[in-house]
């Protein structure tokens, strides 16, 4: 990378600092806190490599315009917000960050779980106006719940590990079975759709690509119990969200 321009893009200041420190003896660097987009990608006309986050508009639109590009890092798990098929027909390097915080990202989910069990934003909500009164107030335990897990790469394992803390029940499905989960949680790998008829919360944590795109909708919030609950904490494009507003609407998913 010596003698090449790094343009990067959504940095926080303590990660410029970083980023100097290690790289600016070796090649040219740029740094903007903003995300790239088509009406500001002249500022990445010159980059040999970028570096961004998942708001960065890498689509062939943009890619098309940067004719200097040789390699392209986000910040990120997920690389569905570049345009894969572009990078390769022009041998772009693109490369990611295969385990991003995935305890961090678990807890997340854990938090947003037990927000809903205890109705938290109800009840701060309503403390914050001055009103102490806690009739519509009464949550719903976890423990004894059964909680399928869509995915269970290091993400989904930590939260299954989370949750047998707490007592769920746990099933799950992946296409590749993680058989430790199996021995010490007990976990029970099934078919998708089986695996969404028998929860009581839904959980995924998969990547998303143009296969899984809408992975749940209408047919599959069919299939689930009625007042069922859904997290997600990966890609929003994993769930239509028409037919979640349409199941939240009719009883069928009672929180998401």
């Amino acid at each position: 990378m010596e003698g090449k321009k790094v343009v990067v893009f959504e940095v926080e200041p303590w990660e410029q600092e970083f980023l100097k420190d290690k790289l600016q003896h070796k090649v040219e660097l740029e740094f903007f806190n903003h995300r790239l987009t088509y009406d500001n990608m002249h500022e990445a006309a010159q980059a040999n490599y970028i570096v961004s986050f998942i708001y960065s508009d890498l689509s062939h639109q943009v890619l098309t315009h940067l004719r200097n590009l040789k390699g392209i890092a986000t910040m990120s798990v997920g690389v569905d917000h570049i345009d894969l098929e572009e990078a390769e027909n022009r041998k772009i390097v693109v490369s990611n960050v295969p385990a991003y915080g995935p305890n961090t990202v678990a807890e997340h989910t854990m938090a947003l779980l037990l927000a809903m069990s205890r109705k938290i934003v109800e009840s701060v909500e309503r403390t914050r106006d001055g009103v102490y009164e806690y009739t519509g107030l009464s949550g719903w335990d976890l423990s004894g719940k059964t909680l399928a897990v869509v995915g269970t790469g290091k993400i989904g394992a930590h939260v299954a590990q989370i949750a047998h803390g707490l007592d769920m029940k746990l099933i799950g499905f992946d296409p590749h079975p993680n058989t430790e989960l199996t021995e010490k949680l007990g976990l029970e790998y099934m078919p998708l759709n089986e695996a969404l008829g028998k929860a009581d919360v839904i959980t995924v944590h998969v990547p998303l690509t143009p296969e899984n795109k809408h992975m749940l909708s209408t047919e599959q919030f069919k299939l689930m119990k009625k007042g069922v609950v859904i997290l997600n904490t990966a890609r929003g494009g994993l769930i239509d969200a028409s037919a979640l507003l349409t199941a939240l609407d009719d009883g069928t998913v009672a929180q998401a």
